[in-house]
């Protein structure tokens, strides 16, 4: 069974884009099953109801359709992961948010995903100057950065260099999860810990505000 259009001429833009998205989801489903060497536009057709035709009119090949599905999965992931839970604790808020980030990364499907950076990267043209893995984490600096500096703004906090404390929260996170076993993770300990820790490493807190590095406004 392939795409059927009601009515006659081209699908209207709504129509196109349901297609994309239906290409696109069917895509990383069959990323599920066979891992991206093995991934091809013949095993996508039947999957996504659409024809070859279809799909090489939206996508020039299995590169530009993974890179595509990379971005699309690595957006719902990032909103997921990356959300700084509103509380006046700034200890509560970036324990909540290092406890999401280990669950979300340790999943078997961010786990995909991370082959498919691997992939990705492995096919790009040689010369490539903006290999993918740097632009996810790229886009993870960026957001935890905003995160630090909504805490400066929030809890009053002076943080000198957000950059660099972004890649250190970022670095750590990511060392601590590539180490972890797939089963017997500490989900509550380790996130408090490293908090405390790293609030502690790159905050200077004003006296008014105690050691506890706790405010609200």
């Amino acid at each position: 069974m392939t795409e059927q259009h009601h009515g006659p001429g081209r699908p209207t833009s709504d129509q196109s884009a349901q297609i994309t998205d239906r290409i696109v989801y069917a895509s990383w489903q069959v990323l599920l099953d066979v891992g991206p060497e093995h991934f091809t536009v013949n095993r996508i057709a039947p999957v996504a109801h659409a024809s070859k035709q279809t799909i090489y009119a939206r996508f020039t090949g299995k590169l530009d359709l993974l890179q595509t599905v990379l971005a699309s999965r690595c957006g719902m992931i990032f909103v997921e992961m990356l959300k700084l839970t509103d509380t006046d604790d700034i200890q509560l808020a970036f324990t909540d948010l290092a406890r999401r980030a280990v669950r979300s990364l340790t999943e078997p499907e961010v786990r995909m995903v991370d082959r498919l950076v691997d992939w990705i990267d492995s096919n790009l043209a040689e010369g490539s100057s903006f290999p993918t893995r740097s632009a996810v984490y790229g886009q993870l600096h960026e957001q935890v950065s905003r995160h630090l500096f909504h805490a400066m703004e929030h809890w009053a906090i002076i943080i000198d260099d957000v950059p660099s404390a972004a890649a250190f929260w970022l670095d750590g996170l990511i060392g601590h999860i590539r180490g972890l076993p797939l089963e017997g993770v500490q989900w509550d300990e380790w996130p408090s810990n490293y908090t405390r820790y790293f609030l502690r490493a790159v905050c200077q807190v004003p006296q008014d505000l105690g050691p506890s590095i706790r405010a609200g406004r």
